[in-house]
């Protein structure tokens, strides 16, 4: 059985503001995950 890896947001609430910045707050940039998905291949 392959192991299950999860990207996505913490169970909490967020901060609010423009849409670029939180996404590489959260680590769910394009680039953020392209790095994290390449560190598991």
């Amino acid at each position: 059985m392959l192991p299950f890896r999860q990207i996505g947001l913490p169970d909490l609430f967020l901060d609010a503001g423009a849409l670029p910045t939180l996404h590489d707050r959260y680590g769910i940039s394009t680039q953020a995950m392209s790095q994290q998905i390449k560190g598991w291949l």
